[in-house]
């Protein structure tokens, strides 16, 4: 069986992880969680250095192309890719910046505007979905998001009633304002999936992720380290002329 280490030598704002060891399809899952992982962190940027990766399945370097897809889609975060295999960088180069080092990446990266962004810690508790809508009015009308200040609560509100029903620890509410999107995603010390369940239309309850998925562009669930992030997605439909 393939073995893969991944080594986080820079920490926020800006992440960088390098690979070593075999590339192959038994591995490249791990790969993908760590990276997930490091999504979840919230750095400004993302560089994966691969020069020190032996592969030996090139199929497996798609692995590197659906993590990029992830992280355009939520969080939102710019990521580069550096010591690629030649013959992947062409396809890589169509998703993401292909750098020759680390240094040249991040110069690629810092040209890239930084999202606006807001944190909050809250505890499971019925009063947090509440906090929640509160601060989703507070983000958007700061922003000049007026028209997305009603979806906006009720995602934060039902993501966050979701985790205080389901994982039951303190979680992290996050808002990120990018140029066409406005991501909303809350952090849980529950590593158990979030689960989008039908429910009968009688039922008293068990609908908060329906209620996620009809008003978002797209939401998921995604790996974090100590527990999970549940996040989603609304359109943005004004140009960006914010500073962080």
């Amino acid at each position: 069986m393939n073995e893969i280490h991944c080594r986080v030598e820079t920490t926020l704002p800006v992440a960088v992880v390098r690979l070593e060891g075999v590339l192959g399809l038994d591995s490249a899952s791990t790969v993908r969680t760590a990276l997930l992982k490091r999504l979840a962190e919230h750095p400004d940027a993302l560089i994966v250095d691969l020069s020190r990766l032996t592969v030996a399945d090139e199929s497996a370097l798609s692995v590197f192309v659906a993590v990029a897809r992830q992280a355009a889609i939520w969080p939102g975060i710019a990521m580069a890719l550096c010591g690629v295999p030649e013959r992947f960088a062409a396809i890589a180069s169509r998703l993401v910046p292909v750098c020759d080092d680390p240094g040249q990446a991040r110069d690629v990266l810092r040209r890239v505007p930084v999202p606006l962004q807001r944190d909050r810690r809250l505890l499971p508790v019925t009063g947090s979905a509440r906090r929640a809508r509160d601060l989703a009015t507070e983000a958007c009308l700061d922003w000049g998001l007026s028209d997305l200040v009603i979806p906006s609560c009720v995602v934060a509100g039902e993501l966050v009633a979701n985790a205080v029903q389901h994982a039951g620890t303190p979680m992290t509410l996050s808002f990120r304002r990018l140029p066409r999107y406005l991501h909303i995603a809350v952090r849980d010390g529950s590593d158990r999936p979030a689960l989008r369940c039908e429910t009968h239309p009688l039922a008293l309850g068990g609908r908060g992720l329906m209620i996620v998925d009809a008003t978002s562009r797209c939401w998921g669930c995604s790996p974090a380290t100590g527990g999970k992030v549940v996040w989603a997605t609304l359109d943005v439909g004004d140009p960006w002329h914010g500073d962080r």
